[in-house]
This record gives structure tokens, C-alpha cells and sequence, in this order.
């Protein structure tokens, strides 16, 4: 037969080891929940947008053409590159069926602008949901495309 003793300190100890484990499970509950609280997006998205414009700019269409000399033949004084088509209006077709394809089945709102200077190159790029200039966005995307006299900068903005 064990001592009183005995038996008091075999409890003492499966109290310990029962305080452990509830605080274990409830420090392992507090990790979790932040774990699903946290915002992941706002360390994906600040590179989603230049990620997005290097794959885009770099991406060659249906005519073996890419987008960024597209965009850059739309200004240039031949316009030659893209055929029977205006370079400017393949270029917009190409940029928003891409947009479309992605941002749009992602639910997210960007804006897209093409400029040479202040000189805005291709129109009615649609900028879709409610990002304008007061809208609070992500870490732009910016891709210079080399041109004289001044480089033409395709700029993605997209919102949160």
C-alpha cells in the first residue's frame, strides 16, 4: 500500500501536469487564431503588381509580338510591327484580356496607365472596382519601356 505521502505527492504531481497540458492547448488556440487573424496578402500583394507587369510586358501574343514592343511600335513613328492592326489597339486588347483573365477573376481593383511623360499613350484602359487616386493601394508596379525622347512607363496600381 503506498503512504499518505506518497499519495499526496503523486496527486500534486498530476495537477502540475494537468495545469501544463490546459495551458499548452491554450497557448497552441492563442498561436492559431492569430495564425488565421494575420493579413498574408499585404506580403503578397505589394509584389503582385510588378510581378504581374514583368510577366505581361514579357509575354509574347498570338503574333509572336510582346507586349512591351506592342506598346512601344503604338508610339513610335513607324506603327509597322503589328501588321494590318494598330499597335495601339492590339496592345489595349492584349493588356485588358490579360487583366480580365486575372485581377478581374481575382476580385481585385487596379488601375493600368500607360505614359510617355505626362503624355497618357493608350486610352480607356478600364479601371475596374473603386481605385482612383484616393484609394488606398498596394505597392505599385512600374515597367519603363526604353524609347526616345523619354521612356514610356506602363504603371499598375492595384487597390486593397
Amino acid at each position: 500500500m503506498i503512504s499518505k505521502k506518497a499519495q499526496g505527492e503523486i496527486i500534486g504531481v498530476v495537477l502540475i501536469v494537468i495545469i501544463l497540458v490546459i495551458a499548452g492547448f491554450f497557448m497552441i488556440g492563442l498561436k492559431m487564431r492569430n495564425a488565421n487573424n494575420s493579413d498574408l496578402g499585404s506580403f503578397e500583394d505589394p509584389e503582385l503588381a510588378q510581378s504581374f507587369l514583368n510577366a505581361l510586358m514579357d509575354t509574347k501574343t498570338e503574333r509572336n509580338i510582346l507586349v512591351k514592343d506592342a506598346i512601344e511600335d503604338c508610339y513610335s513613328e513607324r506603327n509597322d510591327l503589328c501588321g494590318q492592326t494598330d499597335c495601339c489597339s492590339y496592345a489595349r486588347a492584349v493588356m485588358v484580356n490579360a487583366l480580365s483573365a486575372t485581377l478581374d477573376d481575382w476580385q481585385k481593383s487596379y488601375r493600368l496607365q500607360v505614359r510617355r511623360g505626362s503624355e497618357k499613350l493608350i486610352n480607356d484602359i478600364p479601371e475596374i472596382g473603386l481605385c482612383n487616386d484616393f484609394s488606398e493601394k498596394e505597392q505599385p508596379g512600374t515597367y519603363p519601356i526604353p524609347s526616345r525622347p523619354e521612356p514610356i512607363i506602363v504603371k499598375l496600381e492595384i487597390c486593397k
